[in-house]
C-alpha cells in the first residue's frame, strides 16, 4: 500500500505539509499477519523546513473472534531527535 498527503494552509498558505507512507503485510493464516511500513512526514512553515522518518514492524493478531492484539516496534529520528518505541493496541470488534 502507498499512501500520499499534501496540505497547506495559513493566511498566505505559509504551513505546507507533505506526508508519505509505504507499507506491506502478509497474512500467515486467518489469525497473524506480519505488517511492515516506512513514514515520511515533511513539513514547511514560516521558511523553516522539518522532517521526520519512522519505520513500523508488528503483528495483527487475532486470538479469539472479535479481539485482535496488535503489538507493534516504531522508530523515529528527524531534526535531532531519536526514538523507540513499543506499543500493543487491543481492539476489540462488537
Amino acid at each position: 500500500m502507498l499512501e500520499a498527503s499534501r496540505s497547506s494552509r495559513g493566511a498566505d498558505a505559509d504551513h505546507k505539509t507533505f506526508n508519505m507512507m509505504a507499507a506491506v503485510n502478509y497474512q500467515f493464516k486467518e489469525w497473524i499477519v506480519a505488517e511492515a511500513r516506512v513514514e515520511r512526514a515533511t513539513t514547511s512553515k514560516q521558511g523553516e523546513d522539518f522532517q521526520k522518518d519512522a519505520v513500523v514492524a508488528g503483528l495483527q493478531f487475532f486470538p479469539v473472534p472479535y479481539l485482535e492484539l496488535r503489538p507493534e516496534y516504531r522508530a523515529v529520528w528527524g531534526d535531532g531527535y531519536k526514538m523507540g518505541q513499543y506499543t500493543l493496541q487491543v481492539h476489540m470488534f462488537y
